[in-house]
Order: structure tokens, then sequence, then C-alpha cells
């Protein structure tokens, strides 16, 4: 189980605690798609809405232990519910400076996800890495906050792929991952 295993932070990130919340920051300047770091997700129970771990982190020269939780560290693929360690410290921005490319890899008759994480453009040593949620979840449920991103397509209010503007879904729809594409496709053929 993931629970008993110590997370190794690669050397081009670094984790902090800022402005009371976890981030990742880039320890090098990053080119154009230049892979960041991969991650693994475990599968979890879709059932559960809210379950915590404390997980081991060695974060350069330190280990720490860090609380994450089903709620703000876990996303969807093709409809099962994964929690990846890593990445789940990257906030959200509606124009992010990170995309995420994710595959399936079988592993003792078990499907893992992996997800490979790439600079968008070149990104400065020092600056806090992000992605945009709303390419992974559809309907956010018990996770909506204030977007505070700025960004010319802010959401504002993040509940999830579902609520966007319809404009800026469809500025969105070739990068959606397949389960938040199925659930918007769903719809669709049901209204």
């Amino acid at each position: 189980m993931f629970l008993n295993k110590k997370y190794i932070v690669p050397d081009n990130i670094e984790i902090i605690f800022d402005d009371n919340m976890y981030k990742i920051i880039t320890t090098k300047d990053l080119l154009p798609n230049e892979k960041i770091f991969d991650s693994q997700g475990y599968l979890i129970d879709n059932n559960i809405i809210t379950q915590f771990y404390n997980i081991q982190i060695y974060n350069k020269t330190k280990l720490e232990t860090i609380t994450v939780n089903t709620i703000d560290h876990a996303i969807y693929i093709n409809k099962d519910k994964y929690l990846h360690i890593i990445d789940s410290f990257m906030n959200h921005s509606c124009n992010p400076n990170t995309y995420i490319i994710t595959k399936p890899i079988n592993m003792n008759n078990k499907t893992i996800k992996y997800e490979s994480i790439y600079a968008k453009f070149f990104i400065k040593k020092g600056t806090e890495l992000t992605y945009n949620y709303l390419l992974f979840e559809y309907d956010s449920h018990y996770n909506t906050f204030e977007c505070n991103c700025n960004s010319n397509n802010c959401c504002k209010i993040y509940k999830g792929f579902k609520y966007l503007d319809k404009k800026i879904q469809l500025k969105l729809l070739a990068n959606l991952n397949s389960y938040v594409l199925d659930e918007y496709l769903n719809d669709k053929l049901n209204n």
C-alpha cells in the first residue's frame, strides 16, 4: 500500500508551505515541454468521500510527514479515483504553467496510473508550478473554492468543468482527461 512508502521529491522541485498552503516550486529554470517529474497514482475507493492519510516525503534534505486527503489530493481517471502524491501539492490555475500526460501501466495485473508533468513554456527557477484542475474534475461536489489566478479565462469560483461558461468549456475540450470528457458528453446527450 502507498502509505508504507517514503516519497522522494525530485531534485528539480521542492514542496513548500507558504500562505497557509502547500506549493510546488521549481529549483531550476525549466524549458518548454521539459519533463519535470513523474507521479504514480494509487486507486482508492470511489465511495469514500473524505479519508486522511499521513505520508512521508523526503523533501531535499529532510523527512516530513504530511497529511493528504481524498478531497484535495485525488483525481478521477476513467471513473476511477486515484490519489497522486507529489503532484497533489500543485495548486490550480486557469492558465497553468504545466500540462500533464496520464498513462496507464499494468503492474502485477493491476492498472496503475502514472502522470508525467511537463513545463508548458519557459518557467523561471523559484516559480510555483500549477495545473488546471478543471481538466481532471467534472463536478467538484465537495471541493469548491475561490480562484485567484486572475487569468483572462479565470473561473472565479472553482466548482468543476461542468459549471464553466460554455465558451471556456469549448476551448478546453481537447485537453480534458477521458473521465471529464465522458461526463461532459453524457450531460450533452441527456440534456
